[in-house]
């Protein structure tokens, strides 16, 4: 029989402790992380309820315990950009990028917010983070994004491309909006004609939608087509009479004499 001395006893006694608190710490962060995940499911619910309040305080709650996992940071920045908290949404979604720095959406949605500080490079680089990775789902949505971002900054050529490569891309959630940016940008480069089509086409993908028809009224007028405007101003105010593109379509036909 082989003997063990009180040394090699105790050894043993260290190395299954040791196993056992191992287990233990798996089995309690393979808890913590089941119930981060349920206190992000419900804070998703409280976003689309729109209660920010409380999808932001169940977020939170899921960062104490997943401290980690940029997906929670990822929800957190939106819910604080709901609350209209921008500076603490950039800190949480910048926490999401660099914690998993191929994070598109967190790229895109960060992009968004420097679009809305009007700070152009800034969004320009995060759109074009976005982009990088090539499992990104909807490209058409940053590249929309980063168009919209060089027609802030006057850099109309860049913005066209941007537009065209976003209108390639297949299947396309956001065409319309593509081709009415399209316009709004051979709008301000006083090809009217150019912006009279993409307008038209936006439009014609998405005819219940109040703010295309008001546009293209209005790029009619400008073009002395005052019949064609007349109609389009016309079904942006039958459309969704209660928007802002309806009243605004009002004052236009006031001003031109045929609004009864």
């Amino acid at each position: 029989m082989k003997l063990y001395d009180s040394a090699t006893m105790m050894r043993k006694c260290v190395l299954l402790l040791l196993c056992l608190l191992l287990v233990s710490a798996c089995a309690t962060t393979q808890e913590r992380r089941r119930l981060a995940r349920s206190k992000v499911d419900t804070g998703v619910a409280y976003l689309n309820s729109n209660d920010a309040t409380a999808a932001l305080k169940n977020f939170l709650d899921a960062q104490s315990l997943d401290p980690g996992n940029p997906e929670i940071h990822y929800v957190t920045g939106i819910a604080y950009h709901r609350k209209g908290r921008i500076e603490q949404a950039i800190e949480e979604l910048e926490k999401a990028t660099a914690k998993r720095s191929d994070f598109a959406e967190a790229h895109n949605y960060l992009g968004t917010l420097f679009l809305k500080k009007e700070q152009y490079d800034q969004a320009i680089r995060e759109f074009q983070a976005a982009l990088d990775n090539v499992l990104y789902e909807t490209p058409e949505i940053a590249l929309s994004n980063m168009g919209w971002a060089y027609y802030r900054q006057g850099l109309y050529k860049q913005a066209l491309d941007a537009y065209r490569k976003a209108a390639l891309i297949e299947p396309n959630r956001i065409l319309p909006r593509i081709f009415m940016n399209t316009g709004i940008v051979y709008h301000d480069m006083e090809r009217l004609h150019e912006a009279r089509e993409f307008l038209a086409k936006a439009a014609s993908l998405a005819p219940y939608v109040a703010e295309y028809r008001y546009l293209l009224g209005l790029y009619h007028l400008e073009a002395g087509d005052k019949p064609e405007a007349v109609k389009e101003l016309n079904a942006a105010i039958n459309i969704d009479p209660r928007s802002i593109f309806a009243q605004k379509a009002k004052d236009t036909l006031t001003d031109i004499g045929t609004h009864k």
